[in-house]
């Protein structure tokens, strides 16, 4: 028999790290940062949403305002109050107070819009331009056109 050389072999020993990151922890890590991510932007989209309730209030007011001249057949300013004559025969009058804008009808009064500071009426040929101040101070104004 022929004395073979033992050959010496060419590969290193490895090294086994206990402590390190495998592709599972990795994949772990990942889940719960997309989970915490996911949970967080709706959160803080609900911070930077505006508020837009005032401006809302306001437009629904100018259209209620709109409807009810529709229906009149007179109107006026005087003090500060819109009266509206209505072809019922009703008067409608709109006027500021301190729980807001109101309209007072048959003895009663109905609030159209809260957190209003001032109120303030333009008599138009055409119609009255309405100028209302809230309590935050932003102003809006609306031409009401009679027909």
């Amino acid at each position: 028999m022929k004395d073979k050389k033992k050959k010496k072999s060419v590969s290193m020993d490895t090294y086994h790290n206990e402590n390190g990151f495998t592709l599972v922890s990795t994949l772990l890590a990942l889940l719960v940062i997309a989970m915490t991510l996911s949970l967080i932007s709706p959160l803080i989209q609900t911070f930077q949403t505006q508020n837009n309730y005032e401006a809302l209030s306001v437009q629904r007011f100018f259209s209620y305002l709109h409807e009810e001249a529709a229906k009149a057949q007179a109107w006026s300013v005087h003090e500060g109050k819109l009266t509206m004559e209505m072809h019922d025969g009703e008067t409608a009058t709109f006027e500021k107070n301190n729980q807001g804008i109101i309209r007072r009808l048959k003895g009663g009064y109905e609030v159209y819009l809260y957190d209003a500071e001032q109120m303030t009426l333009d008599l138009l040929p055409y119609g009255v331009r309405v100028h209302i101040t809230t309590l935050e101070g932003k102003q809006y104004a609306k031409t009401i056109v009679f027909h």
